[in-house]
């Protein structure tokens, strides 16, 4: 009746969460499924290699060996001496004072051990024993460039992480079955023999070992396929021209002058400092 329009109830404003991103579990499960791949595949290439029939690749067989039968000596024994009550004395004590200095040499070279123990640990498990020399040199190879060539104000652990599950799960166990299958098909260190182990591992290995390196890398960064394929295809070339000036003449020396089973502790020595170049193009 008077004339005013009934009141209009405040309008209330309803704060409305936005709706959640889809989560990338799949695309993580992808790349693990895919990191996973990569190491199951190089473990079996390398169990399949260290089958007894590959005995010239370092690794024990299984298979009993046969015994030579033993031969007794035909002479007889020469007669007993007499003792002799003042020399005998003597003659302990200076064996005595031998068997002192023996233990005192063994004690006392701890390097020497470390290397028999390598070398028991090569015969026993050389696929282990080779993935952790390789997990060592990649990570070593990675803290030497973040100290000392890039100069990172703050250490990336997980960088080193992951250049270092590299070697344990890739370098490592697929070297043992590269080398170990060179050395099978292509045997000696002739000049021929060198020649011929060198150019396959840099024509043929090296751009596989390459692709590998930067797929591996990606996948643990979380980057997609696209980027990844944008990555090799960038920096492939550069990685392995770049490494011809170091690796042609260090492999000249691994296959004419190293041991097939101590191939892996050599590569290792030589890319602690050419892991550098690789930690370099792998984050740049």
């Amino acid at each position: 009746a008077s004339g005013t329009s009934p009141a209009v109830p405040p309008r209330t404003h309803v704060l409305r969460r936005p709706a959640p991103r889809p989560c990338r579990h799949e695309a993580t499960m992808i790349r693990a499924l895919v990191l996973l791949a990569f190491s199951a595949l190089a473990l079996q290439s390398a169990d399949a290699f260290s089958t007894p029939r590959h005995a010239s690749f370092g690794t024990r067989s299984l298979a009993p060996r046969a015994r030579a039968p033993l031969r007794l000596a035909e002479s007889p024994p020469p007669p007993p001496t007499p003792p002799d009550e003042t020399g005998g004395g003597g003659g302990g004590g200076g064996g005595g004072g031998g068997g002192g200095d023996g233990e005192g040499k063994k004690s006392g070279n701890p390097l020497a051990g470390l290397w028999a123990g390598y070398n028991a640990a090569l015969e026993s498990s050389p696929v282990v024993t080779k993935a952790l020399t390789s997990f060592i040199g990649f990570g070593l190879g990675d803290i030497i460039t973040q100290l000392f060539v890039t100069k990172t104000d703050e250490f990336d652990y997980m960088r080193m992480l992951r250049l270092a599950s590299f070697g344990l799960l890739i370098h490592g166990p697929t070297g043992h079955a590269f080398y170990g299958f060179l050395d099978g098909k292509i045997q000696g260190a002739s000049a021929k023999a060198v020649a011929s182990k060198v150019a396959i591992d840099q024509i043929l290995w090296n751009p596989i070992f390459g692709t590998v390196f930067f797929t591996y890398m990606g996948l643990a960064e979380g980057k997609s396929f696209p980027e990844i394929g944008e990555k090799i295809r960038k920096d492939l070339k550069t990685a392995v021209t770049g490494s011809w000036t170091v690796w042609v003449p260090a492999h000249t020396i691994n296959f004419r002058f190293v041991p097939s089973e101590q191939r892996l502790l050599y590569i290792n020595t030589i890319q602690i400092g050419y892991n550098a170049f690789l930690s370099v193009l792998a984050n740049n």
